[in-house]
């Protein structure tokens, strides 16, 4: 039998509710499963914002392009000020790690 690693895990667990939340057992066929809410409006409003720019057309892209371009780069240093620097007794001494200052 193949080990599920923590990442396989969390996505059949968590994210498309496929295992058992107690007792974490592997989803067979026929077996009952949960509704994913969360996995269904995200992937409805990433379709929708899809579709409203294709709608829109070319002017509308300059719009989208000016918030998708930054905002993976800032979600990406808020999640670094927060678990590398905030998130730990010593402070901003990891972010200073990361960026090669120690």
């Amino acid at each position: 039998m193949k080990a599920t690693t923590t990442s396989e895990l969390y996505f059949y667990k968590d994210v498309v509710k496929l295992f058992d939340d107690e007792a974490c057992a592997a989803f067979e066929y026929g077996d009952g499963t949960i509704f994913s809410w969360g996995l269904y409006l995200a992937v409805l409003i990433t379709w929708l914002v899809c579709f409203l720019c294709i709608m829109f057309g070319v002017k509308s892209s300059s719009y989208v392009v000016m918030v998708t371009v930054p905002l993976p780069f800032i979600c990406l240093f808020a999640l670094m000020a927060y678990f590398i620097g905030l998130n730990n007794d010593a402070g901003g001494d990891g972010i200073a790690y990361y960026l090669g200052g120690k």
